[in-house]
């Protein structure tokens, strides 16, 4: 299972985030927004298992950074077979 999400949960120990880290485990904090100079963590990336989830980083190129006001999020993703 994967989740990707843009939570615009400002605070880490927000109601949301604290609701999924009980089920699907803590994630990086990876900085995201603003996309001209990211600031908060704001966008998630879960896998389950949570071994599977290789990399996370911030996919940061001068086309990225006026795409969107969030940078995207990239994952590697290992399948157990």
């Amino acid at each position: 299972m994967i989740v990707m999400s843009d939570f615009n949960e400002w605070m880490p120990t927000g109601r949301s985030l604290r609701w999924i880290h009980t089920r699907l485990g803590k994630t990086a904090l990876i900085r995201t927004f603003p996309s001209a100079f990211p600031l908060f963590a704001l966008d998630r990336i879960w896998v389950s298992p949570p071994g599977a989830l290789t990399t996370l980083s911030c996919f940061r190129t001068p086309l990225s950074r006026i795409a969107s006001d969030h940078l995207p999020l990239k994952a590697i993703i290992s399948p157990r077979l």
